[in-house]
């Protein structure tokens, strides 16, 4: 099922059932950022664990990413993909908008 149109993707999978089961970025950064703030505090660094957890595939905000997850998986077979290779690099997007300090979803 659909949370939303507009809803960032990090992962989707069709069930048995035909039924799409999305993970949305928020709710998968949100789990990481968590199990990243308890393995990390193992080392004195809580706050960095979850700072890390929430950035770590910022790059699937990315417009040509979404497009692609949406695309390839035959979410949303209409998805406008316009480069050969579209889906980039997700932690590459991510770093790129971590360095330039900006997203452009």
């Amino acid at each position: 099922m659909q949370t939303s149109d507009r809803a960032y993707i990090a992962h989707v999978r069709q069930e048995p059932d035909g039924q799409w089961k999305e993970h949305t970025w928020e709710e998968h950064s949100a789990d990481v950022a968590s199990f990243a703030s308890e393995f990390a505090a193992i080392l004195g660094n809580a706050d960095w664990g979850e700072f890390v957890g929430w950035l770590h595939d910022t790059g699937k905000l990315h417009i040509g990413w979404q497009s692609y997850i949406r695309k390839q998986t035959g979410y949303d077979q209409d998805a406008f993909i316009e480069n050969k290779d579209p889906r980039g690099n997700h932690s590459t997007l991510g770093a790129v908008a971590v360095f330039n300090r900006k997203l452009d979803p």
